[in-house]
């Protein structure tokens, strides 16, 4: 009856003790005498002397096993039989940590060492392993040449030193850093402690942002500060931490009127307190010219120098809006910004219609002005007109 032998390639593993060979219908191998497939394959042509060594990574013919190869641990298979290579003693360990950044009181951190012999093999487990992790130790024993240790550092922000030892060897030290719980802290707005002018830079603050630990924010950790208006609207800042506190600069420009100041720093927001925001009040009313631009029927606008009443011009991009409307006819307006504590424009209107009602509008306030068209001043100058 036919039989189906099936020889694999492990037996060249074995050190070709028995033929590598698949035989479909007639008789096996097996009433050949002993050795006699041995023989056969190493006779054939391509099989080198000494035959083939197997190992963890692989096969190859036994006079290329180099002494370097034949160091490597593990089980190695030739024409002897299987032998085993143990490792050498621990020659070098590997340190590695992770994560780099824990937050204080919340993260867990891994610890890992591993020791190697002169070769580079896994050194044998049961070696004594000792790590430092910062201001914390731990001790364990390795598997395989590796230890490791799950640790949870002191809730101090900080940065932190960390290495190992197996069997008196020591490797590499590496570093990692605590960082303050930012879920933990609750930021407090702080209310500007007199009433902000409009068109100046206002500093806006916290207090001093703490974790449940003590710890503060970094420098850099951004927060929001919204400043809520009477009408519904708000305004939106983003405030970095310095020095703990989070801090912003806003430019109380075309801002609707006091209004309350909240800071949220993640899913916390502090309570709302008063922001108020003082107008300008003007020095008097600013001089508004017109003069024909010949040609084009349209007149030229000069209004200005803008002062507040501690005499310092209306800053430069301070908005303004100025309307013409001649008797019985359509009002025109123009929209712009100061430069120089002036505005200068050019109004589609017929020179000859004025007379003019010229409205100004400004953080200054509004006024109104009766202007008649006359000749074209000089330049200005930012203190005046000429």
């Amino acid at each position: 009856m036919p039989r189906l032998l099936i020889l694999l390639p492990i037996a060249l593993a074995a050190g070709l003790g028995a033929a590598a060979a698949l035989t479909v219908g007639g008789h096996g191998p097996s009433d050949a005498a002993p050795g006699a497939a041995d023989a056969a394959v190493r006779d054939r042509p391509g099989v080198p002397a000494g035959g083939f060594v197997a190992d963890a990574f692989g096969i190859l013919p036994a006079p290329a096993l180099t002494a370097e190869r034949a160091a490597w641990a593990g089980v190695r298979t030739g024409a002897a039989g299987p032998e085993a290579q143990s490792p050498e003693v621990v020659d070098a360990v590997l340190f590695f940590l992770g994560p780099k950044s824990l937050v204080a009181g919340v993260d867990d951190g891994h610890a890992v060492a591993i020791g190697l012999d002169r070769f580079g093999n896994l050194a044998a487990g049961g070696a004594a392993a000792r790590f430092v992790l910062g201001d914390r130790q731990a001790a364990g024993v390795t598997r395989h040449g590796i230890g490791d240790v799950l640790f949870r550092p002191e809730p101090v922000a900080g940065a932190r030193t960390a290495g190992a030892e197996i069997a008196g060897r020591q490797g590499a030290r590496a570093t990692f850093r605590v960082t303050a719980d930012l879920a933990s802290m609750t930021p407090r707005a702080i209310p500007p402690g007199d009433a902000v002018e409009a068109e100046t830079l206002a500093d806006l603050a916290t207090a001093p942002l703490a974790d449940q630990f003590g710890n503060a924010a970094e420098d850099g950790v951004a927060t929001t500060m919204i400043l809520g208006h009477g009408d519904g609207a708000a305004t939106v800042l983003t405030a970095a931490v310095s020095d703990g506190r989070a801090r912003a600069r806003l430019l109380t420009r075309d801002l609707p009127g006091s209004g309350t100041l909240r800071s949220v720093l993640g899913r916390a927001a502090s309570p709302p307190v008063g922001f108020t925001l003082r107008s300008l009040r003007a020095q008097g009313a600013a001089p508004v010219r017109l003069w024909p631009l010949a040609g084009i029927g349209a007149v030229a606008l000069r209004a200005g120098p803008f002062q507040t009443d501690a005499g310092h011009l209306l800053g430069d991009g301070a908005t303004i809006r100025v309307t013409l409307k001649a008797d019985g006819q359509l009002a025109v307006a123009a929209a712009g910004w100061l430069r120089d504590g002036h505005f200068e424009t050019m109004i589609p209107v017929d020179p000859g219609a004025g007379p003019f009602e010229v409205r100004v509008e400004t953080a200054l306030g509004l006024q109104t002005d009766r202007v008649a068209v006359a000749d074209a001043p000089l330049p200005a100058t930012p203190w005046g007109a000429q």
